[in-house]
């Protein structure tokens, strides 16, 4: 019985020793858990404050883009009679000085008692390619207030270009429009109606 009893606390010790073997062990592992996360959990907003950064350049950009969108998009004013303007492809477009005009009796876009001036636009292709004038649009506005200056149709005052101008070459068209009579002044816009990316020019014309 002696014997079984001294067995049994030796068991007893054993056990008691593997156990603290044990528990050490998920202490230590335990801790390392706990470094590592800590680690983790230290780099994780330095990471984030990075992110905040590099998400910050471009608007810090905006305003540079912005300044170069206001800079492409400046209006050239009113130009004067006689004056280039250059449009997409190399073609250069000028209006000459404005001359009373008589409407025959079959004019179209006179009314009896206005005033209707005549222009010469010229086209000078220096670009490479054959250019369209067929989608050449001009347009007038007469006075201070602005109003629409029709467009005279009288053969062959009014029908424009004709076609296709060769590169090198030049174009000129007659077009007249009917103002008040007492308007001082004639604002002649020509556009390139399938140019979307094209701005319209403007001579401003003293009548």
């Amino acid at each position: 019985m002696q014997v079984t009893g001294k067995r049994r606390r030796v068991s007893a010790v054993a056990a008691v020793a593997l156990a603290a073997v044990v528990f050490g062990g998920l202490t230590a592992c335990s801790d390392e858990d706990s470094g590592d996360t800590g680690q983790s959990a230290a780099e994780e907003p330095a990471a984030d404050a990075g992110d905040a950064s590099e998400s910050a350049s471009p608007e810090e950009d905006a305003p540079a883009a912005d300044a170069e969108a206001d800079e492409g998009g400046e209006s050239g004013g009113l130009h004067a009679a006689g004056e280039a303007v250059s449009y997409a492809g190399g073609v250069d477009i000028t209006v000459s000085a404005p001359e009373e005009y008589t409407p025959s009796e079959y004019a179209i876009g006179h009314t009896e008692g206005n005033t209707a001036w005549k222009v010469t636009i010229t086209v000078v292709n220096n670009g490479d390619a054959d250019y369209d004038t067929d989608f050449l649009l001009a347009s007038a506005r007469a006075g201070d207030d602005g109003v629409t200056a029709e467009t005279i149709y009288d053969d062959p005052v009014g029908l424009g270009f004709g076609g296709a101008l060769p590169a090198g070459q030049t174009a000129t068209a007659d077009f007249a429009f009917d103002a008040p009579a007492d308007a001082a002044t004639l604002s002649v816009q020509i556009e390139e109606v399938l140019e979307l990316d094209s701005a319209p020019a403007t001579w401003g014309l003293e009548l």
